[in-house]
């Protein structure tokens, strides 16, 4: 089976999943993913759950990402290793090279809990912002604007993530788009109370994807400062006014 790889971001980390063999034939396909992902993100979570076999030459492959990823001053951790290619890690004395972890869940906190991540590192609101939206396209218009506005945005497709992120990053403030209304029968304000019942849940309105942008833009960021206040009470700062464009 030739090795198949496909991946999603979750936050700011990018996941890779693999599955198949990672053999001399299949190296630049891998090397060649990741390259591309490590331009756009500083930090890149390898899950190997899947992969059968490794070869010599798909585990120097490994070395030389993990190697390149550092040189530019970025992170890839691997997860989920199988039990075979841990054991040729550790015949190599390659251990110490690779960070590893037991879960996909692990490396993404662990990436979140780096320097690069410190309180005071997120703009002029420290907790961040977790948008939890399916629409590729509203998650990045969510993303500039806040981010124009001076938050911290966090944005992820589907609410498995969103618990991730949200231990992670001890994210209190939720945007939750209309179909983010529960998981497998349990309400999403159930699932998040759970994590931190003091977080402040909002929902998007149902039009939001068709509203006028400075509209929505202005919706959220109304919606956003009254639940920051309530988390943040003697903050003085508020969001920025988009004007509407009239026809």
């Amino acid at each position: 089976m030739s090795l198949a790889i496909n991946g999603r971001p979750v936050g700011d980390v990018f996941v890779t999943h693999c599955s198949g063999r990672l053999t001399a034939s299949e190296t630049q396909t891998l090397q060649a993913f990741v390259h591309r992902t490590l331009r756009d993100h500083h930090d890149v979570v390898l899950d190997m759950e899947h992969v059968s076999f490794i070869d010599n030459s798909g585990l120097g492959a490994m070395v030389r990402l993990v190697q390149s990823a550092k040189s530019e001053g970025r992170h890839l951790r691997l997860c989920s290793v199988p039990e075979r290619m841990r054991q040729a890690i550790d015949l190599t004395h390659l251990t110490e090279l690779f960070d590893i972890y037991p879960t996909e869940s692990d490396a993404i906190v662990a990436a979140y809990m780096g320097p690069r991540y410190a309180a005071g590192n997120c703009g002029q609101h420290p907790t961040p912002v977790l948008c939890v939206v399916d629409s590729a396209n509203v998650r990045a218009f969510l993303g500039e604007i806040l981010c124009h506005a001076g938050y911290r945005a966090l944005t992820v497709a589907n609410l498995q993530d969103a618990q991730i992120l949200m231990k992670a990053t001890k994210a209190r403030l939720l945007v939750l788009g209309p179909k983010m209304q529960d998981l497998h029968g349990v309400p999403a304000k159930n699932i998040f109370d759970a994590i931190d019942p003091a977080a402040e849940l909002m929902t998007l309105d149902p039009h939001f994807a068709t509203l006028e942008p400075a509209e929505a833009a202005n919706q959220v960021l109304k919606l956003l400062e009254a639940a920051n206040q309530k988390l943040q009470p003697t903050q003085r700062t508020g969001p920025p006014e988009f004007r509407t464009t009239h026809r």
